[in-house]
């Protein structure tokens, strides 16, 4: 006796190909996490230094200054006299530092906070000097300078 329903195949579930979806989808979302990740700073070449060490803790801040004079704080370009004001806005909006307009509440909490200064090996003295002016004018006073140490990015404490 023939079946009845002789021409129906049985259905399968094709697990290779689900597996091969799930990896494309895993290295789609890991790959487009990079790029939420914000980073410290813009590229510069930076100095090299031999007494140069690992920083003990992360910078809170970090200003950027480009050959050219020109500062940057998230990616954002300002003019060195404007970095206090510029650190003020980013440490606030981060939730560093209180969101008010207290001055002496700010500054309070201001002086607890490091400041990395990544400044390009070919920068002017005068432009670090003049953003680290406008900070301290603000209240920060713990900077560091960022310099590449034996192989390694390091940091030199510049003052507290």
């Amino acid at each position: 006796m023939k079946k009845r329903n002789s021409h129906i195949k049985e259905t399968k579930i094709e697990i290779i190909p689900m597996i091969d979806t799930m990896f494309f989808l895993l290295v789609f979302f890991l790959l487009s996490s990079l790029n939420i990740i914000s980073l410290s700073g813009s590229k510069v070449r930076l100095p090299k230094a031999l007494s140069a060490t690992k920083p003990q803790k992360k910078a809170d801040l970090t200003v950027t200054v480009k050959p050219n004079g020109t500062t940057q704080i998230d990616n954002t370009t300002f003019a060195p006299a404007e970095v206090g004001d510029a650190l003020v806005r980013s440490a606030q909006k981060t939730g560093l530092l209180p969101n008010t307009a207290d001055v002496n509440a700010v500054a309070d909490k201001a002086k607890n906070l490091i400041v990395v200064i990544n400044a390009d090996s070919e920068t002017d003295n005068a432009a670090v000097v003049r953003a680290i002016d406008s900070a301290r004018a603000k209240g920060f006073v713990k900077f560091g300078i960022a310099a590449k140490g034996k192989g390694t990015l390091a940091q030199e404490s510049a003052g507290q």
